[in-house]
């Protein structure tokens, strides 16, 4: 499990506050469980699937363009962890997003996933960002999914970086941003996607 401090602060919250993106790197056996559990607001997580992010930084954009749509009354979609997908898209569409980083609504095969959320610390941040405990949190994504293998804490960057290393994983994520071989030819693969989304108008 891993937490990583936000880039934007959190500026609608009362004296300031910090916000964070949780990680958990996940192995699931089914997965159908734990989007019905996120769908039904039972588990507080954004599902994103491997290999379609190749870093951990990019997550961290996302999570900081959400946060700034959440407290400048920007949000596109109607819940935080739907906006955190919605942010990694590069088109303005919503369905595209979960089309190319989610996972189907109806699957039950196994996927390798990144469960993600935007917490903030107790008695501070917005409303809309959960304030459990990091371990309250693993608890509830370890109960609502089905044969669940959650990475060690340390372990998200080198399993995102691994995944997309070889051509079927690379190409999943320059299929998902949407890349050129040109945009490649003058940057990394996690650059080139964070200035993909980053320039979304």
């Amino acid at each position: 499990m891993e937490r990583y401090e936000q880039l934007v602060p959190c500026r609608a919250s009362r004296g300031g506050g910090r916000s964070f993106l949780d990680c958990l790197a996940v192995r699931a056996s089914n997965v159908g469980p734990l989007l019905a559990a996120s769908k039904e607001g039972k588990v507080d997580c954004a599902i994103v699937r491997v290999p379609a992010v190749p870093s951990v930084q990019v997550l961290q954009f996302a999570a900081a363009r959400t946060l700034h749509n959440l407290t400048c009354g920007a949000m596109k979609a109607r819940t935080v962890n739907a906006e955190l997908v919605y942010s990694l898209c590069p088109v303005r569409s919503i369905g595209e997003a979960f089309r190319r980083f989610g996972v189907p609504a109806d699957s039950d095969e196994a996927h390798s996933v990144v469960v993600a959320r935007l917490a903030r610390e107790d008695g501070s941040g917005p409303d809309a960002l959960s304030c459990s405990s990091l371990l309250e949190w693993e608890a509830a994504v370890m109960a609502a999914g089905e044969g669940i293998d959650v990475l060690p804490a340390g372990d998200i960057a080198d399993f995102l970086s691994e995944s997309c290393a070889a051509e079927p994983g690379r190409a999943a994520v320059v299929g998902a941003f949407g890349l050129l071989e040109e945009d490649l030819l003058h940057s990394t693969l996690e650059d080139a996607c964070i200035l993909v989304i980053g320039s979304r108008e």
